[in-house]
């Protein structure tokens, strides 16, 4: 079992647009898009971001195993221009309505658009620049994708006030067969080889929303689910992410008595019990929420924006039990 010791704290004023902090990590080293013009690398012993790529047109993408993704926005056209680039020479380009390359292995996925483009998602081979297939859904927009060995999971989700009509779905890579499909939404997170897990929870002005407290697993080889409710729970949840057999959770509150709290939750896969919630110690700005976590040679690092493009960086010893 986990416990969260120690707080050791990092100001963040030097790397503004760390909330890309979802770890990219190659070769056991972690890296950090800005989402400018630099991608860092980040230094286990010193605790420093150092400079990995910097390119003076446009943004990274996404690191691959021989080579990067540049990516620049352009205007005229309003598109994105995705680049291929290894060993400093141009493999491909391609122009995308999608904002987002999801990479895994030879391929990557383009999503989130905009409009007409918001329900819809093509596979690119990272080879070629070429497209080999496109899904779309159109009472939804697409929300979240999580690549697997060889499938991905694709979730289409409507707007919190609208009526529900999402989906999910996984894909066979490279074919593109649906080999199933469900309506079970959330902001899942891998666990394992084949089970996707999401713990939500969130009032809204008109009280908790459907899936308030609630925790759902499904196993990514046949579609099925398991929902538990965590009754009685009060907070705010909506980032999460998976270490071994735990879930970590960033959770506040919109309680006016609780209004400065906020902090990192576990829970444990096996059981599906909470174990630990754990207070953040923080300087209040305007912002003030967990916008992302990381864990990096076992220590967890939870990034507090409080500033608009401004993030503090919470560092915690994990002492398993």
């Amino acid at each position: 079992m986990y416990q969260i010791n120690n707080n050791t704290f990092i100001n963040n004023k030097s790397y503004h647009y760390v909330a890309r902090f979802e770890q990219h990590t190659l070769n056991d080293t972690l890296y950090v898009n800005n989402l400018k013009h630099t991608v860092y690398k980040f230094d286990s012993q010193t605790k420093e971001l150092l400079p990995y790529i910097t390119h003076g047109k446009g943004w990274v993408e996404g690191v691959t195993p021989n080579g990067y993704i540049l990516a620049n926005y352009n205007k005229e056209k309003k598109l994105r221009e995705y680049t291929c680039i290894r060993n400093d020479n141009n493999i491909w380009e391609l122009e995308s309505p999608f904002e987002s390359f999801s990479l895994f292995k030879q391929y990557a996925l383009a999503w989130k658009g905009k409009r007409e483009y918001a329900n819809t998602c093509q596979l690119i081979d990272l080879e070629t620049g070429k497209v080999m297939w496109e899904k779309e859904y159109t009472e939804a927009h697409i929300d979240l994708v999580i690549p697997f060995e060889d499938k991905i999971v694709i979730e289409w989700c409507t707007e919190l006030s609208s009526d529900k009509k999402d989906k999910i779905i996984c894909v066979e890579i490279p074919s593109g067969k649906v080999l199933w499909e469900n309506s079970t939404s959330g902001n899942y997170k891998k666990y394992g080889k084949n089970r996707l897990v999401s713990f939500w929870s969130h009032y809204s002005t008109v009280g908790p929303s459907k899936n308030h407290n609630q925790y759902a697993e499904i196993d990514t080889e046949t579609g099925e689910v398991y929902i538990h409710k965590f009754e009685n729970y009060n907070k705010e949840v909506f980032t999460t992410m998976v270490y071994k057999d735990y879930l970590f959770y960033a959770y506040h509150s919109d309680n006016s008595e609780y209004s400065d709290r906020m902090g990192v939750g576990i829970i444990d896969l096996r059981t599906h019990e909470m174990i630990q919630e754990y207070d953040i110690d923080f300087t209040r700005g305007d912002c003030n929420y967990i916008k992302s976590m990381g864990i990096y040679k076992g220590d967890l690092y939870v990034e507090v924006e409080t500033e608009v493009n401004h993030s503090d960086i919470h560092v915690f010893e994990l002492e398993e039990e």
